[in-house]
């Protein structure tokens, strides 16, 4: 019986040491004695901090805008405006920074939401508007949310002002 226990704590040790060392030397690029250097996101440097949240359109309150950090420079956009009580446009969209205070987008999904009428959370249909909306966006100098829009003109004339909720990430 020790033996197998012993056999069993060696085989561990083995599985936990060894293994990812072997891996290690194994990789792409790997040179005994070098490190590894990792790329890690320093939120204190991103100038796009304070766009992070959600936005409302100011005149009606009725559209939001959601922002999420991305990757590599890219940053997360949802938009969602009612159309009516069961329906909803709803725009996804990463944009790039072009300037201190405007990014802009080439991806843009546009879609039509149709909720079901016994319970607004479930769907019962998404209709596809377009796949690849241009625009831009843009924070001014009275830190309002200025969304300009290529294809729909949806948010022609519409401020959004920083809304004092959780952080964004789905609407």
């Amino acid at each position: 019986m020790k033996k197998t226990v012993l056999g069993a704590l060696l085989m561990v040790a083995a599985l936990v040491f060894m293994i990812p060392a072997g891996l290690a030397f194994a990789m792409p690029g790997f040179e005994s004695g070098s490190s590894v250097e990792l790329n890690v996101y320093n939120v204190k440097e991103d100038p796009f901090l304070g766009w992070y949240g959600w936005w409302g359109e100011k005149a009606a309150s009725r559209g939001r805008i959601s922002v999420t950090q991305g990757e590599n420079g890219w940053y997360g956009f949802e938009i969602s405006w009612p159309r009516n009580a069961s329906q909803t446009d709803m725009w996804m969209l990463t944009a790039k920074p072009i300037s201190k205070d405007t990014m802009q987008y080439k991806d843009c999904q546009h879609y039509l939401l149709t909720f079901n009428a016994a319970n607004r959370n479930m769907i019962d249909r998404e209709e596809t508007i377009h796949l690849s909306g241009t625009g831009t966006i843009t924070v001014n100098s009275a830190n309002e949310m200025i969304w300009r829009d290529d294809q729909d003109r949806r948010a022609a004339d519409c401020v959004f002002v920083k809304l004092n909720l959780p952080d964004g990430g789905g609407l």
